[in-house]
């Protein structure tokens, strides 16, 4: 989700200022507009997460945002100035919904004691994906100059798509039923499911987060 996220995101900061200066004939000034647009979406988009009381599904919401990043770039090189500024507020808006989301699965679904690591490779990973599309968008927007949206769009949503269908839930079984709990204890008989890390005493009180499956809280 976040190389499709990259792919649209690419696109935009790219490509934006010879689509409106160049097909749509208009000045730096409404670019300023559009490009304002694409960051207001964003922000509403994160004004929305802070605020919801609503607990949804983590995976669910980085899915939709990358659709929505993606797909609203299908007609974007046949709207006009006002089709452009909505079309990019919800670009922006599914940018947020790609990124903050998996930060907080990283929060909810790694052991506190290795998520500095996990961010960082979290981080790591992302920042390739834009090292393959910003050029990509170039390369692009050369050659594909009057539907320079559209083919971004195509690429995001068949990657999309393969993402959908490799990474669905039901792929991994395991991961659908059990509990994800954070609590100090000592490995007992009632805490032999899971490992430690080398240089970790499972004898020490200590806690982190840990999965149990349906079978192992039955037991």
């Amino acid at each position: 989700m976040q190389l499709v996220a990259s792919i649209s995101g690419a696109a935009i900061l790219v490509n934006t200022v010879g689509h409106v200066q160049g097909a749509l004939q208009l000045g730096k000034l409404e670019y300023g507009w559009v490009m304002a647009a694409f960051g207001m979406g964003a922000t509403f988009a994160s004004i929305g997460l802070g605020t919801s009381h609503t607990v949804q599904r983590q995976t669910m919401l980085t899915g939709v945002g990358a659709a929505l990043t993606t797909l609203v770039l299908l007609p974007a090189d046949w709207v006009g100035l006002r089709g452009l500024l909505l079309l990019w507020l919800l670009a922006g808006m599914g940018q947020t919904l790609v990124n903050v989301p998996t930060q907080t699965l990283i929060a909810s679904r790694v052991a506190v004691d290795i998520q500095g690591r996990v961010y960082g490779a979290h981080f790591a990973w992302s920042h390739l994906w834009w090292a393959f599309s910003y050029p990509l968008a170039g390369w692009l927007g050369n050659h594909f100059s009057d539907s320079v949206f559209l083919s971004s769009s195509v690429i995001g949503t068949a990657i999309w798509g393969i993402a959908q269908l490799v990474c669905r839930p039901s792929n991994r079984p395991e991961q659908s039923n059990g509990l994800w709990h954070d609590h100090e204890h000592i490995h007992d008989d009632d805490h032999c499911f899971h490992t430690h890390h080398s240089t970790q005493d499972a004898k020490t009180a200590h806690r982190h987060l840990h999965f149990h499956s349906t079978a192992q809280l039955e037991y």
